[in-house]
C-alpha cells in the first residue's frame, strides 16, 4: 500500500471506486489534514489519461463555491497520479452504507446543493 506522496502522509483509506482510492492524509509541512485521490491507472499508461486528469484538476482548482470541494494540487510521483484536496467529513456515502437510505428532505437538500454547485460551475464557464 502507498503510504505517502511528497509531504502528504496517508493516515487511512476513506474509500475506493473504479477509478481511484481516496485517503485521509496529513500534510507534514502545513500540519493539516485533507483528502487525496490516488488514481488506479498508472500515470505513464497514456499521455491522454494524464492530460484528462490535469484538465479536471485545473477546472476544479479554479472553482470556489461552498458546495464544491477545494482542490489544492495535482501530483505525479513514481507513476502515481494524485489529486490533493480538502477533506469533508460526514459523507453521504457512509450514511447510505450504514442505513441504506436517507430521508426525503435530506435528499432534496443534497440535490439542491448539487444544483447550486453545477450552476456556479456553468456560470464560471465549465
Amino acid at each position: 500500500m502507498l503510504e505517502q506522496i511528497d509531504q502528504y502522509k496517508f493516515i487511512q483509506k476513506i474509500g475506493a471506486g473504479g477509478q481511484a482510492t481516496v485517503h485521509l492524509y496529513e500534510d507534514t509541512i502545513l500540519k493539516r489534514e485533507g483528502a487525496s485521490k490516488v488514481m488506479h491507472q498508472v500515470a505513464s499508461s497514456t499521455q491522454e489519461y494524464v492530460s484528462a486528469i490535469e484538465r479536471e484538476d485545473r477546472i476544479a482548482a479554479n472553482l470556489d463555491h461552498p458546495n464544491s470541494v477545494k482542490v489544492y494540487e495535482f501530483i505525479i510521483r513514481d507513476d502515481n497520479a494524485c489529486i490533493v484536496m480538502e477533506y469533508l467529513p460526514g459523507s453521504i456515502g457512509k450514511e447510505l452504507e450504514l442505513n441504506n437510505r436517507i430521508a426525503v428532505d435530506q435528499a432534496i437538500d443534497i440535490f439542491q446543493q448539487i444544483c447550486r454547485a453545477l450552476e456556479y460551475s456553468h456560470q464560471s464557464g465549465y
